[in-house]
């Protein structure tokens, strides 16, 4: 099963054009292939999941990786809104969002699935990307409460955001032709944070 699941996504990757239809499937692919492995060694995923899931739903209730990267960028703001570093924070939470962590992730797997090594390069990556941002900023991904997110919501303490945590995410396109995005994150009513995507 990962043996068809790893030729379909090399077939993907390897077309000379992509259109969105073929990225969405790719990380559906993707998806699938991360849920072969097992609970433990998923976790080497973990940003590549939330990518998928993204791509799939419109808001994380149950994800516990969801959850735990809700978790790093609440904490990215909290020490933002401390030190008030633009610069930090625009580096930072582009590190717990990091897209070029996120192809490390897929050419590992891969790898890990019987694949070539280093299948996703740096420029297809890119194009994938561009398809892939748009996809997902028609679709803000909301944050809805849940058990887990109960869990980590105490596990936060002090590190809560004027007793509040990151409701939304989303993409916005700045630039169809040049690939240009932000990552937009809403906090309840009054704080919106707007930073570049780096791809």
């Amino acid at each position: 099963m990962k043996s068809e699941i790893i030729e379909k996504i090399t077939k993907i990757i390897s077309r000379s054009s992509l259109e969105e239809a073929h990225v969405q499937h790719l990380f559906v692919l993707t998806r699938k292939l991360i849920e072969k492995f097992s609970e433990n060694n998923r976790k080497d995923f973990s940003l590549l999941k939330f990518y998928c899931d993204w791509s799939l739903h419109s808001r994380i209730d149950k994800s516990e990786v969801g959850a735990n990267i809700l978790k790093k960028i609440n904490g990215t703001l909290f020490f933002y809104l401390e030190n008030g570093s633009k610069k930090s924070i625009t580096h930072d939470l582009n590190e717990v969002l990091s897209l070029s962590r996120a192809r490390d992730e897929l050419n590992k797997l891969i790898q890990e699935s019987g694949g070539s090594s280093n299948v996703v390069s740096k420029k297809k990556w890119a194009e994938i990307i561009i398809i892939f941002a748009e996809i997902i900023s028609q679709c803000p991904l909301k944050i809805m409460e849940g058990k887990r997110f109960n869990s980590l919501i105490g596990k936060m303490g002090n590190h809560l955001i004027k007793d509040s945590i990151v409701e939304s995410l989303s993409i916005m396109n700045l630039s169809k032709k040049d690939g240009e995005f932000n990552i937009v994150i809403r906090i309840g009513d009054s704080i919106t944070f707007s930073v570049p995507l780096m791809k």
